[in-house]
């Protein structure tokens, strides 16, 4: 086998050179997409929280009922508390509440029991 030269091994350095650059380059190219979909998929595990929980907007009247949203209504664009059904009940319990019209959270509370929430007819 015969020795290279310093060109030859010099060319074959510039290509191994190259070469790993680009894998560099796909490299920092497949990490950005990661992270942008790893910050998707943070946001969307943030709106299926809010989504999957209700929020109550406290009367703005002594005598008025509290409003009751879902999580992700922007009738309540702060919402202070999260509710699961099962604490909604109990809140439920401890004072009058009406369902919002505009994100309607009825149909999220079926089949649960819920004291006196009125519904839209004033039932």
């Amino acid at each position: 086998m015969r020795e290279q030269s310093p060109e030859e091994r010099l060319a074959k350095h510039k290509a191994v050179e190259a070469w790993l650059e680009y894998q560099l380059q796909q490299t920092r190219q497949t990490i950005a997409e990661l992270e942008k979909k790893a910050a998707q998929w943070e946001r969307m595990k943030e709106t299926a929280y809010r989504e999957n929980r209700f929020t109550i907007e406290p009367s703005r009247t002594d005598d008025g009922p509290d409003m009751l949203h879902r999580g992700g209504c922007h009738k309540q664009p702060r919402p202070v508390d999260f509710y699961l059904p099962e604490e909604l009940a109990w809140e439920a319990g401890q004072r009058q509440l009406a369902p919002c019209e505009t994100c309607n959270p009825m149909p999220g509370l079926r089949g649960r029991q819920m004291p006196r929430i009125q519904s839209d007819d004033g039932a």
